[in-house]
């Protein structure tokens, strides 16, 4: 998970540069060789919340979350995003918590 997290601020500080395109480029590649996939997907909902795009965010939120359920700062980002979103859905995103 660290690893992850200075992808991201590597990510942050490339922020529209080939660098960070290339960030996303080797996360997608990833996910489709089976390396990390929960991380991996983890990682690209960050970027994606960065990119202020919600609906990438929350679909890789959701990946990651169905490729490993056992990360809890997976399940609650996205029980929060369930609970934000503009069509909210209170139940899942409560039991997301639990």
């Amino acid at each position: 998970p660290e690893v992850y997290s200075e992808i991201i601020s590597f990510y942050e500080q490339a922020r529209g540069s080939d660098y960070a395109k290339d960030i996303v480029k080797q996360l997608e590649a990833m996910i489709v060789d089976g390396q990390s996939p929960a991380l991996a997907h983890f990682a690209l909902s960050s970027i994606y919340l960065i990119e202020q795009d919600a609906a990438k965010a929350k679909l890789h939120l959701e990946q990651s979350y169905q490729s490993s359920n056992a990360i809890p700062t997976v399940a609650n980002n996205l029980a929060w995003m369930l609970a934000h979103s503009k069509t909210p859905d209170l139940d899942r995103a409560l039991e997301l918590a639990k």
